[in-house]
């Protein structure tokens, strides 16, 4: 059992940051982090809107965060927190590693990839459906994929595989996208980014264990129609 000052479940920007500031502040962070550290901002291909970067890879991003708290004395726990239990005056966070206490607890898990709630979404997972576009969009080179969602990370993914794909259409459910501007301004100026508004996608089709196509209901028409995909990107 170790006994620690403050400790802090997730390793995102969230995290990453609380950590920098308890080690500032003269205390010691221990961070528990599941998966790489940085969290979703890894997966990001640019980043213009963090003050101090005009742009930088999330990834980079990522690790810059990492070695600034780690190099300010931050401990790192790579695995899963399994249980958490408060007491009066501490709190005990228990993993596969071993029991750690500490005199408070910071939680910033973060957050999961949304799903569509679909038939067959989750098989086709790794089979034409990707969270990550910076990761999956070279096996896309060439081909027809759709972007669904309407924030900053949808759009940036479409206009990186607009780079990379032949024809990218990027589907919203509301009337407009709610992406800062700059990244709407690239989008209408992107030839191959096909705009699809107060939309959902209602059905995913496959062929030979692949998607090959989704169902799309306009909101407003009440109509649905077919398009046929290689891949799709949940943003």
């Amino acid at each position: 059992m170790n006994t620690n000052d403050i400790l802090i479940v997730g390793a995102g920007t969230a995290g990453l940051t609380a950590a920098i500031y308890v080690q500032r502040a003269g205390r010691h962070a221990v961070l528990f982090e599941k998966g790489a550290p940085g969290g979703q901002i890894v997966t990001a291909n640019e980043i213009q809107n963090y003050p101090g970067y005009s742009s930088i890879n999330g990834a980079d991003f990522a690790y810059k965060l990492y070695e600034q708290a780690t190099s300010l004395g931050a401990e790192f726990i790579p695995g899963e927190v399994l249980k958490i239990t408060p007491g009066t005056d501490d709190v005990t966070v228990q993993t596969a590693r071993g029991t750690y206490v500490g005199r408070a607890l910071i939680y910033a898990a973060g957050a999961s990839h949304r799903r569509l709630g679909l038939a067959n979404e989750e098989k086709l997972i790794g089979r034409g459906i990707s969270f990550c576009a910076n990761c999956d969009g070279a096996f896309f080179k060439g081909k027809t994929v759709a972007v669904n969602g309407g924030g900053n990370t949808a759009l940036d993914d479409a206009l990186y595989l607009s780079r990379v794909a032949k024809e990218v259409y990027l589907i919203h459910r509301r009337k407009e996208y709610r992406a800062e501007q700059p990244l709407q301004d690239a989008v209408k100026k992107t030839a191959n980014i096909h705009p699809i508004l107060d939309t959902t996608i209602t059905a995913l089709h496959e062929t030979s264990g692949h998607l090959s196509a989704i169902t799309l209901h306009n909101l407003v028409t009440q109509q649905d129609t077919e398009l046929a995909v290689d891949g799709l990107f949940l943003a």
